[in-house]
C-alpha cells in the first residue's frame, strides 16, 4: 500500500470515528445543554432526548434477602425529617392528584421532559441531591463534569404524569415490612419502577399490572405508591405481608410514616 493510500485510510478512519461519535452523543449533549434554572422559581429544568437512559437501569441483587437489604439513594435518617402527602379528589368529571414535598433544606426539584420512542411523553420531578449533583455560583450552574450526572435522571423520579394523565408518586414508609420477592421476576429500584410506569402505562390499572412484573428494592425506607388516571380511577398499592396490597378509591391519601391500612 503507498504512502498516499494510507493517508487516504487513515482520513477515512478518523472521519469514520468522529461520526461515530457524533451519533452517540448527538442526544446526549443536545439533553444536557437544555439543563437550566426556571427564573423566579427554586426549579430546574431538562428536556431529556433519547432513550438512553435504557442503558442505565440500575441492577439491584436478585436473592430476597440482598434485595431487601439494598441501601440506595438515602438513608432512613432521613425519614425522620419527612412528611409528604399524596391524595386524590374527584368532583364530578375533574380528577385532582395533590403531593407535596415535605422533604429536608437540601431538596432541589429538575423537572424531567422525556418523550421516548416507542412510549409515552411525561414531566416528572427528580431531586437533583438523589443524582449526586452540586449546584454552584449561587445554585444557578452546576459543572461540566456533573452535568454528565443528568443523564440518569429520569430513572430516578419522585413523582410524574403521563401524556395520558397516568399520574405516580411515592411516599415513604417504615422499612419493617416483609415484601414479596419473586425469583422468577425481575428485580428493579422503585423510582426506575416508576418511570417503567410513566413510559407505558395509560390507565391506573395498566400501571398495577406491570409494577407487578418486578420484584422492588426500597432500600432502608419502605414505600407505598398513589397511582390516577384521569378517568377518576386511583389506588394505593404498597408491599408488606409478604404480598402486593392494592387499596382502590376515587378519593385517596397517602401519607409518609403511615401505610394505608393505618390510616
Amino acid at each position: 500500500m503507498t504512502s498516499k493510500r494510507r493517508k487516504w485510510f487513515t482520513l477515512g478512519g478518523v472521519i469514520l470515528i468522529f461520526v461515530i461519535l457524533a451519533v452517540i452523543l448527538f442526544n446526549p449533549i443536545r439533553t444536557l445543554l437544555t439543563f437550566h434554572k426556571v427564573e423566579g422559581l427554586p426549579l430546574y429544568s431538562m428536556t431529556y432526548y433519547g432513550k438512553a437512559y435504557n442503558a442505565l437501569r440500575f441492577t439491584v441483587p436478585q436473592s430476597e434477602e440482598e434485595l431487601r437489604n439494598t441501601s440506595i439513594l438515602y438513608p432512613a435518617r432521613f425519614l425522620e425529617n419527612q412528611a409528604c402527602t399524596l391524595f386524590t379528589a374527584t368532583g364530578g368529571e375533574t380528577m385532582i392528584y395533590g403531593r407535596n414535598r415535605d422533604l429536608w433544606d437540601q431538596d432541589i426539584a429538575l423537572l424531567v421532559y422525556t418523550d421516548p420512542p416507542g412510549g409515552y411523553a411525561s414531566l416528572s420531578i427528580v431531586d437533583l441531591n438523589q443524582l449526586g449533583v452540586i449546584l454552584q455560583e449561587g445554585h444557578e450552574t452546576i459543572s461540566l463534569g456533573q452535568r454528565f450526572l443528568l443523564m440518569a435522571a429520569p430513572l430516578l423520579p419522585t413523582e410524574g404524569m403521563n401524556e395520558h394523565g397516568l399520574t405516580i408518586a411515592k411516599a415513604d414508609v417504615p422499612s419493617d415490612a416483609v415484601r414479596p420477592f419473586d425469583p422468577s421476576k425481575d428485580s428493579l429500584l422503585f423510582r426506575t419502577a416508576m418511570r417503567e410506569v410513566l413510559d407505558h402505562a395509560k390507565t391506573t390499572q395498566e400501571a398495577i399490572e406491570l409494577l407487578a412484573q418486578y420484584n422492588l428494592a426500597f432500600g432502608e425506607t419502605g414505600g407505598h405508591f398513589l397511582i390516577a388516571d384521569p378517568s377518576g380511577d386511583s389506588a394505593i398499592v404498597e408491599y408488606f405481608d409478604n404480598e402486593v396490597q392494592v387499596i382502590r378509591s376515587p378519593n385517596a391519601v397517602s401519607y409518609t410514616h403511615l401505610r394505608a391500612h393505618e390510616t
